[in-house]
C-alpha cells in the first residue's frame, strides 16, 4: 500500500529542549511532507494534544524526564493510538528502555544529531527517524 498521498494529513509532534536537534529532525520530516509540530516545552505539547492530536510523537528522553513522565499518561489518555518514540542517546538507553511499558512504541538513538557530527552520521540518524515514521 502506498501512503505517500496521506503524508500531508499525518501529524507528527517533535519535542526536544535542544533547539538545534529539534530543528534538524523537524526539517527532515517536513521534507517528507508531513505536518510537523515542534515544541521545546512538554507543557505546550501536552496542551496541543487534544485539539491537534498527533499520529506520532518523537520526544527526547531527557525532555520527557523533566515532565516526570506525565506526558506519557496524558498522551495515552487522550489518544491511545498515538505512537510515542523516544529519542535517546546510547548512555541513557538502559534507563529509557525501562519505560517501554509506559506507552512507548519505539526508540531512535539521537547521538548523531549535533552539528559537529560528520554529515554521513547525521544522515544516518535522520534515516532512522524516517524509518520510524
Amino acid at each position: 500500500m502506498n501512503f505517500d498521498n496521506l503524508r500531508p494529513s499525518f501529524i507528527i509532534q517533535t519535542i526536544d529542549l535542544n533547539q538545534e536537534r529539534l530543528d534538524f529532525i523537524s526539517q527532515a520530516l517536513l521534507g517528507r511532507e508531513f505536518q510537523v509540530k515542534k515544541y521545546t516545552s512538554v507543557i505546550n505539547a501536552v496542551d496541543s494534544i487534544a485539539e491537534d492530536t498527533p499520529h506520532i510523537v518523537f520526544i527526547e528522553f531527557e525532555t520527557l524526564k523533566q515532565s516526570n513522565f506525565n506526558f506519557l499518561e496524558k498522551v495515552t489518555s487522550v489518544s491511545p493510538e498515538t505512537r510515542i518514540i523516544y529519542l535517546t542517546n546510547r548512555s541513557n538507553f538502559s534507563e529509557a528502555y525501562s519505560f517501554f511499558d509506559s506507552g512507548v512504541f519505539d526508540y531512535v538513538f539521537s547521538d548523531y544529531f549535533s552539528s559537529d557530527e560528520v554529515e554521513k552520521d547525521r544522515r544516518l540518524a535522520v534515516s532512522n527517524i524516517l524509518k520510524s515514521e
